[in-house]
């Protein structure tokens, strides 16, 4: 029986673009703190596109980085790509230092996007928006005077500098 539905094209035997598609508007299209739906964002982000990423899944990424599909925190809440990132440290635009207090900070053990190709899809390989930093740098002016609002200032400064200026004494 399931020979025959591979067979007629009615049971795809591998991940295409439009599976992800429906499983992005489905997820887009239903918002809410269900946790059925919040453990399918997490197996759709882990298992499907981190693990088994195809560049043909790029663009249907990219339209979607504006809406509620990426899986948050328990309980059972999903945000955008767009307004969000993870702890990943494998690039120098991954530091939460450059966006913590911006966009909202994924829990480690919620979802870790390591596929670099899917990381670059989502936006999260390219350089914090300017926009963002000066969001963030007024924020982190605001902080009660401390060592971790000075550590925050020297690391959010060291980013504006270019890399040559960095190495200079």
């Amino acid at each position: 029986m399931v020979a025959t539905r591979h067979s007629l094209g009615f049971l795809p035997t591998s991940l295409d673009h439009n599976i992800v598609q429906e499983r992005l508007h489905y997820l887009c299209q239903n918002p809410s703190q269900d946790q059925k739906l919040f453990d399918k964002a997490k197996t759709f982000v882990r298992l499907i596109l981190d693990q088994h990423w195809d560049d043909r899944f790029g663009n249907s990424i990219h339209s979607h980085c504006d809406l509620l599909w990426i899986p948050l925190a328990t309980p059972s809440t999903l945000c955008s790509p767009n307004e969000s990132r993870d702890h990943h440290r494998g690039s120098t635009h991954s530091d939460p230092n450059f966006y913590d207090p911006v966009l909202t900070v994924l829990p480690t053990n919620c979802v870790r996007i390591s596929n670099r190709d899917f990381r670059s899809a989502l936006g999260w390989s390219d350089r914090v928006s300017t926009d963002i930093l000066v969001h963030h740098l007024a924020r982190i002016v605001l902080l009660p005077e401390n060592e971790a609002r000075y550590k925050r200032l020297g690391k959010l400064t060291l980013g504006f500098q270019h890399p040559r200026q960095r190495s200079k004494p």
